[in-house]
């Protein structure tokens, strides 16, 4: 056993640099492929099955649609191609690495790719995809718990799901199964790599391999694989604790716990992720030495030497083709490898980018616990509905802020809850009687403290232009019947700032929610209901609803997320009210104290690095 580990190790550290290279090169071409893939048929599909978002009470229905079914199909085709070739480039790669000194990138990345050709052209070699992606389940198990950890699912899904017998059963059905298959399939791919054995013959040698040694083998595995979860949780933890002395001396001390918070959240997700990659790699890495142990101790030494003749003259073939192309074509395929890697990365990049600028899709569905909105910006610390609003919105890391909108004389779009401008500039004027110019000239700060004497009443354009990257706004029309041009103003400003993606638009009139859909489609919309009675469910251009707290109940939410639409709490201030909606499993929390409610939210007993980072912080309070 210690033989195969120590050489296992070896392999991975022979020729580090070209895996490196190798691995992000995989990686990026198969996130440039696969996450636009991902964004369209999660899209259509969700569009096609009637559902404005995906929450764990209609995920069922989601998966039975058949749109959703084929594009799962399409996906996990995919994903198979993409594991199928990572298998084959690294089951190849290892099989040089105990005969060659030194390798390149094309000398590896281009032999597996003819492989992988030559063997998905015969049609039954297809189903290889699907065992590339039974075996992967296993591999990518601390990235499929990770994303686990991070969908906060209401106690009261979890209890019914651990308590049906039925949903227990196929689960642990299906993990034997897989188990099962994943283990017998063990050295498949190197024997249909290696020695162009056809899939029958591979998969009857991959057991007969192993004839006399599953103890053994079961034993290495598991040693192997111990010993990978040991680094990663070295690593993670490590990176935990620096992250923790950064984030405890850089913060001011009243955010140094939701600072952490979010941070904890993307180390979790990254590390995972890096995990998950070299598991992939380490365990590729202990298969093949594990076949290239076996293999040869099988069979008669007659068979034996003519099958290492054969392989030897395959090689040679190899080698001659490549050596033969070497020369002349050795730069053009530098060149190809350096341009497809600058154009993978880059979009990327992209990508990053583009989840920075405008959001990322996936931290907006409903099944990734509950986001807080600051009500009217963090209206408890500075003037609502003001820029010190939101820049204390964004400083106290809310996940949206929800604004109010309304339209001047001269019909500029601003930020105004009330329809009179009394209450926060002591102006007796109603807002559609003045114009701007006029609205420069008054004070809506000195109400709320001397500090923010002489802030002004920002336009809706200046809120697009702060909060851009920063965080998501909750855009609430306050729409009157002369107001016929309000609508299309609000909709044509969010597109000329690229905020669809970064926003949503609420209003007590459902006709102002019908007219943005008419207008922009993309556009969330949250219909706000004061009284929560009677058939509001069926609401077609409501994305969601927005409800105050005291009429929400468990039937309701359980009901909107059946339908697919969400379920927004309002204004939600107190802790015992935080920690029912947070029982109650809604979407958004919209409160005036938005560190109070991350603080609530985000108290897990489970999560022990976060108690003992609280604890230490409560013990350096003065």
């Amino acid at each position: 056993m210690r033989t195969i580990i120590d050489t296992a190790k070896r392999l991975l550290f022979k020729n580090i640099a070209c895996l490196l290279l190798l691995e992000l090169l995989y990686k990026a071409g198969f996130f440039m492929i696969m996450i636009p893939v991902c964004r369209i048929a999660f899209r259509v599909s969700l569009k096609l099955s009637g559902f404005s978002y995906l929450t764990l009470e209609n995920i069922a229905a989601f998966l039975r649609n058949p749109v959703t079914v084929i594009s799962l199909i399409v996906i996990l085709a995919l994903s198979g191609f993409f594991l199928l070739l990572e298998f084959i480039t690294l089951t190849i790669y290892y099989d040089f690495c105990e005969k060659e000194k030194k390798l390149s990138l094309e000398q590896i990345l281009f032999p597996s790719i003819r492989r992988m050709i030559q063997l998905l052209k015969q049609k039954r070699n297809i189903v290889l995809l699907v065992t590339a992606l039974v075996s992967s389940m296993f591999i990518l198990f601390p990235l499929l718990a990770a994303l686990l950890t991070q969908m906060k699912i209401p106690n009261y899904i979890f209890v019914s799901a651990l308590n049906n017998r039925t949903f227990k059963a196929f689960i642990l059905t299906f993990l034997i199964l897989a188990s099962l298959i994943s283990y017998h399939q063990l050295f498949l791919i190197p024997l249909m790599v290696l020695e162009n054995n056809s899939f029958r013959n591979a998969w009857k040698k991959s057991g007969y391999l192993k004839k006399g040694k599953h103890k053994q083998i079961i034993l290495i595995l598991i040693v192997w694989n111990l010993i990978l979860i040991l680094l990663y949780l070295i690593l993670y933890y490590t990176i935990l604790f620096l992250a923790a002395v950064i984030t405890y001396n850089v913060t001011k001390r009243e955010i140094v716990y939701i600072a952490f918070i979010k941070v904890y959240e993307q180390i979790s997700f990254w590390v995972s992720i890096f995990v998950a990659m070299i598991a992939i790699e380490g365990n590729i890495c202990i298969i093949t030495s594990l076949y290239n142990k076996y293999r040869d101790r099988t069979i008669s030494n007659d068979c034996v030497m003519k099958i290492l003749q054969q392989m030897e003259q395959i090689r040679q073939k190899e080698q001659e083709y490549y050596e033969k192309r070497r020369i002349p074509f050795r730069n053009r395929y530098r060149k190809i490898l350096a341009i497809s890697g600058i154009i993978m990365i880059g979009v990327n990049f992209g990508y990053i980018y583009d989840s920075v600028r405008n959001g990322s899709n996936l931290k907006k569905e409903s099944l990734l616990g509950i986001a807080v909105t600051a009500h009217r910006g963090a209206s408890a610390d500075a003037p609502e509905n003001t820029i010190p609003a939101l820049e204390k919105a964004i400083e106290r890391m809310a996940d949206y802020a929800e604004i109010d909108v309304q339209e001047t004389k001269d019909g500029v779009v601003v930020l105004l809850h009330d329809s009179s401008l009394e209450r926060t500039t002591n102006v007796s004027k109603k807002v559609w009687d003045v114009t701007y110019l006029e609205l420069l000239e008054y004070d809506a700060g000195s109400w709320f403290s001397k500090e923010y004497e002489k802030t002004k009443i920002p336009t809706l354009s200046q809120a697009l232009e702060l909060c851009k990257g920063k965080i998501n706004l909750n855009i609430e029309i306050k729409a009157r019947n002369k107001d016929q041009s309000l609508v299309e103003k609000v909709v044509r400003l969010i597109e000329q700032y690229d905020f669809e993606q970064q926003c949503v638009i609420t209003s007590t009139s459902y006709s102002v929610l019908t007219r943005v859909k008419e207008l922009n489609p993309k556009i969330k919309t949250g219909y706000i209901l004061a009284i929560a009675y009677g058939n509001f469910y069926n609401s077609e251009y409501a994305d969601f609803f927005s409800v105050k707290s005291s009429f929400i109940n468990e039937n309701m939410v359980r009901l909107s997320h059946h339908l697919g639409k969400e379920v927004h709490a309002w204004t939600v201030n107190t802790k015992t009210e935080l920690e029912r909606m947070k029982q109650l499993g809604v979407n958004n929390i919209i409160t005036d104290k938005p560190l109070l409610a991350k603080e609530i939210l985000y108290k897990e007993t489970k999560v022990t690095f976060l108690g003992l980072f609280k604890q230490l912080l409560e013990m350096t309070e003065p």
